[in-house]
């Protein structure tokens, strides 16, 4: 009976993996990262190809200042994964920005449950420094947020460091194409030049369809009534 158990639990989470897969498409995606200051200061690189699994890094740096992402995107299991760092310096006097962000652009054929984690810590050694975690979940046309999330480090209220943490779930809604978004960034002013802010951090998405969640419960309440009559014999 263990093993009988077993193997159905073990059916029904690849019959999950499977659906998550079939249960959304994604049209396109753009993931970036970017260090701005004046005309002369700026790099940026972007990934724009759809595939999956996809699992690539991009990095850019001007002198002090960098920017870095790393991806692992599963999509057939609905996982999205992206790892960010920056560091920026505000140097010769002009402000400077460094940031990884990205839109993945869905189309659910079904309700979705999405599951969220973003980890955050930023150090900003000097006054005029800001820092920023976004993450957003918009359906563009009918101007609609099912996800807003901010986290802001300012040194108006103290130079250091920041934690961040956020993590939740929210539906959805099929039939209707949604743009998963996120940033990490870290905003240097002219008068903090000379000192170095740096940042690291990850955002997780996780993708279940909602029907999902009752096949996992049959295997599980299996097990328990099993476990109930071996007990009451």
């Amino acid at each position: 009976m263990r093993i009988a158990s077993f193997l159905i639990l073990c059916i029904t989470m690849a019959s999950l993996r499977t659906a998550a897969g079939s249960a959304y498409s994604v049209e396109e995606w753009d993931l970036g990262v970017v260090i701005s200051g004046n005309v002369d200061n700026f790099a940026g690189a972007v990934f724009l190809d759809v595939m999956d699994p996809f699992v690539d890094s991009h990095a850019v740096a001007l002198s002090n200042s960098s920017a870095s992402a790393a991806y692992s995107f599963w999509l057939e299991q609905g996982s999205f994964l992206i790892e960010a760092d920056l560091a920026a310096d505000a140097e010769d006097n002009s402000s400077l920005l460094s940031a990884a962000s990205g839109d993945i652009v869905i189309t659910p054929s079904m309700d979705l449950v999405i599951q969220y984690a973003s980890v955050y810590d930023v150090t900003l050694p000097a006054h005029s420094m800001t820092s920023q975690l976004n993450l957003n979940v918009i359906d563009v046309p009918a101007n609609e947020f099912i996800l807003q999330e901010t986290r802001i480090a300012d040194t108006v209220f103290g130079v250091g460091p920041r934690h961040f943490e956020l993590s939740g779930e929210f539906v959805m809604p099929a039939g209707r194409t949604w743009v998963m978004k996120y940033s990490f960034d870290i905003l240097a002013y002219a008068s903090s030049s000379g000192n170095l802010g740096f940042g690291s951090g990850f955002v997780e998405y996780r993708i279940i369809p909602e029907s999902s969640t009752l096949l996992l419960a049959v295997p599980l309440a299996l097990l328990f009534a099993r476990r109930r009559k071996r007990r009451a014999a």
